[in-house]
């Protein structure tokens, strides 16, 4: 039997899931991803369906099962924030100077 000297690469793993998975911007995508759980949580709530989102937010149905299935890389966050508006919530953006370098963006 020959044995195969070769290693085979390991993939790159950078301890940032997003990153991991290969999106180029994974700080977008963590807010997206976490407006979209907020948007879910409202749809849930008040017991709409994806035709109720829809009337109230001018948003197709069929991006609405985009949306809420997570599949938002196309959808910029201004459209995700202005669907959350259209639901029914106001939405606070706060700042706050930070010790490092270079800040990072939190959902909470």
């Amino acid at each position: 039997m020959k044995h195969n000297s070769e290693q085979t690469e390991s993939p790159v793993v950078c301890n940032n899931f997003l990153a991991d998975m290969g999106y180029d911007d994974p700080d977008e995508m963590r807010l997206k991803f976490y407006i979209v759980g907020k948007i879910s949580e409202i749809i849930d709530a008040k017991k709409m369906r994806q035709k109720d989102v829809e009337k109230i937010t001018g948003i197709p149905q069929s991006d609405v099962s985009k949306i809420v299935n997570g599949r938002v890389k196309s959808y910029s966050v201004w459209k995700l924030l202005k669907m959350a508006l259209s639901l029914g919530k106001n939405i606070h953006v706060h700042f706050q100077d930070t010790e490092k370098e270079c800040g990072t963006i939190f959902a909470d």
